[in-house]
C-alpha cells in the first residue's frame, strides 16, 4: 500500500509516518509540509518518499535542495494537489490544519483514492462537497479517536435501533477553573493537556471544548446522525471514546488507551486489524472512570458550535474562520480565554455566506470572514 501523507510535520503526520514505518506492506510514497523544512528534510532522509511538496510560498523559495536527496519538491496547494491525486498512490492520510485539508480532499477522492481525515475543518465546513465525490463504503476514514470509535462501534448494527450516541470530551487543561480564574488563564496553561499531545490549535480548541463542538458536527455528517440524538459527556481519563446506546437497552462502549497511533492504523488498515505498537488498556485502567455533563455556562463555545452544525455550512464557515481568529489574538495574548466564545457570537450578527457550491467559494467566504473578525479584533484591542 502506497500512502501520501499531507501535513507529515504536524504532530498527527508524525504519527502517521510512525506507525506505517512499523507495518508490512506499507510505503510512504509522497509527503507534505508547511513551513516546517527542517523537518521535512529529516522525514525525506528517513522515509524515502517518492515525491514531496511545501505549500507555504517563501518556505517553498528558501528550501535547501541540498537536504532533499535529489528529490523533486513540488509547490503550494497545487503541489498539495498533486500529491494527493498521483496514480500511484493508494490511501491519501490528511493530517492538515484548517481550510487547507478541504481541497485535497475533495480532489482525492475525486480521483478514486481512499482517504483518511483527522482534517475536522474540512469535514465541519464542507462535508456537502466532499459527500458528493465518496463512491464507495470505506472510501472516507475518519481519524478522530472518538469517530474512529463511532466507526467500530457502529459496523453491523441497523441505523434505525441507534438511539442515542455520546461522546467524550476531556475537559482540556483548565475545565476545573472556575469563571473568575478563566478570565485570568493563558495560553501556557490551556496548552498543559492532560491526556493528549496535539498542537497549538486543536489543544486551545479542547479548552474552550470549541474542538468537541466541531466533532459532533463531524459526527452528525459522517455518520448522518440527528443533532438531538448526540450527547457529550466529560471524561477526563480519555479512555472511553465513544458510547452507542441501542433500542434494546444495550450500551456500547469503545474504550483504549488515549493514543493516536491506535486510529491511525485502524483508517489505515480498515476494515482490518493488525498488532499495534500501543500499550494495551488493562482492567485497572477503567476501575476508576468518571462521567459528568460539560458546564456549557463556562464552556458555551460548545453550545455555540453545535448550533452552527444545525443552522447550515455557511454558519460553520464562520464558526471556523472566527475561532482560527480568536485563537490565534488569545494564543498572542491580546484576548482572553473567556473572549474566544464573544469573538465567535459577535461574528454570528452577520448574515452566513449561502450557495457554498464549490471548495473555492468556501476558502473565499473563509477569508473574508477571517480578515473581518480580524479587524474586528484590531478595533477591541
Amino acid at each position: 500500500m502506497k500512502i501520501t501523507v499531507l501535513g507529515a510535520t504536524g504532530s498527527v503526520g508524525r504519527n502517521v509516518l510512525d506507525v506505517s514505518l512499523a507495518m508490512d506492506g506499507v510505503e510512504i510514497y509522497a509527503i507534505s509540509a508547511n513551513r516546517n523544512t527542517e523537518m521535512l528534510y529529516r522525514q525525506i532522509s528517513e522515509y524515502n518518499p517518492k515525491m514531496a511538496a511545501i505549500s507555504d510560498s517563501n518556505s517553498f523559495k528558501e528550501y535547501d535542495k541540498s537536504k532533499t536527496r535529489g528529490l523533486k519538491i513540488l509547490k503550494g496547494r497545487k503541489g498539495v494537489n498533486e500529491i494527493a491525486t498521483a496514480d500511484e498512490v493508494d490511501l491519501v492520510f490528511n493530517a492538515l490544519s484548517g481550510m487547507a485539508g478541504l481541497e485535497p480532499t475533495v480532489k482525492a477522492l475525486k480521483a478514486g483514492k481512499r482517504v483518511a481525515s483527522a482534517n475536522k475543518e474540512s469535514i465541519v465546513m464542507g462535508w456537502h462537497l466532499i459527500r458528493k465525490e465518496i463512491k464507495y463504503e470505506g472510501q472516507f476514514i475518519p481519524v478522530d479517536s472518538e469517530h474512529s470509535a463511532l466507526l467500530q462501534l457502529m459496523k453491523g448494527e441497523d441505523k434505525s435501533d441507534i438511539k442515542r450516541v455520546i461522546l467524550t470530551a476531556s475537559g482540556g487543561a483548565v475545565y476545573r477553573k472556575s469563571i473568575k480564574e478563566l478570565e485570568e488563564t493563558s495560553p501556557r496553561e490551556c496548552l498543559n493537556h492532560p491526556t493528549w499531545d496535539m498542537g497549538f490549535k486543536i489543544t486551545i480548541d479542547s479548552a474552550t471544548l470549541m474542538n468537541k463542538g466541531l466533532e459532533i458536527i463531524e459526527a452528525c455528517n459522517i455518520f448522518e446522525l440527528d443533532y438531538g440524538n448526540v450527547d457529550v459527556f466529560i471524561h477526563p481519563q480519555s479512555i472511553v471514546h465513544a458510547f452507542l446506546e441501542l433500542s434494546d437497552g444495550s450500551v456500547v462502549a469503545h474504550m483504549g488507551v488515549s493514543d493516536m497511533r491506535i486510529p491511525i492504523q485502524y483508517a489505515i488498515t480498515h476494515p482490518r486489524r493488525v498488532e499495534s505498537p500501543a500499550r494495551r488498556l488493562r482492567v485497572d485502567d477503567i476501575s476508576n472512570l468518571e462521567f459528568e455533563t460539560p458546564d456549557v455556562k463556562k464552556f458555551p463555545c460548545l453550545k455555540i458550535a453545535v448550533e452552527a452544525g444545525k443552522t447550515s455550512p455557511g454558519r460553520c464557515i464562520q464558526l471556523c474562520a472566527a475561532d482560527e481568529a480568536a485563537v490565534k489574538a488569545f494564543g498572542e495574548e491580546e484576548i482572553g480565554f473567556m473572549q474566544i466564545p464573544d469573538v465567535i457570537t459577535r461574528e454570528f450578527e452577520n448574515k452566513p455566506p449561502s450557495n457554498i457550491s464549490s471548495y473555492d467559494k468556501v476558502e473565499k467566504e473563509y477569508n473574508i470572514i477571517y480578515k473581518r473578525v480580524q479587524k474586528e479584533l484590531k478595533e477591541w484591542k
